[in-house]
């Protein structure tokens, strides 16, 4: 369940930022997961890796969060 809520999130970050890989979906953890990770990290000028920790995390959701209220505009 946490991976799909994950490929979740970023698919929805991912398409705010014209992401051009794969966009994750899921409850599979794969390659398109892992560059996701890797290229938001950069975007968000986190040390690239493709660690999910918490600060990571955080700054999906707000990120997520974010869209949303723009888009009710």
């Amino acid at each position: 369940d946490n991976v799909g809520t994950l490929n979740d999130i970023l698919s929805i970050v991912l398409k705010n930022y014209r992401y051009d890989g794969n966009i994750p979906t899921g409850k599979y953890f794969g390659d398109d997961t892992i560059e996701a990770v890797i290229y938001l990290r950069y975007v968000f000028k986190m040390r690239v890796s493709e660690e999910i920790d918490a600060q990571f995390m955080n700054r999906l959701i707000f990120e997520k969060n974010a869209i949303g209220i723009k888009s009710t505009y």
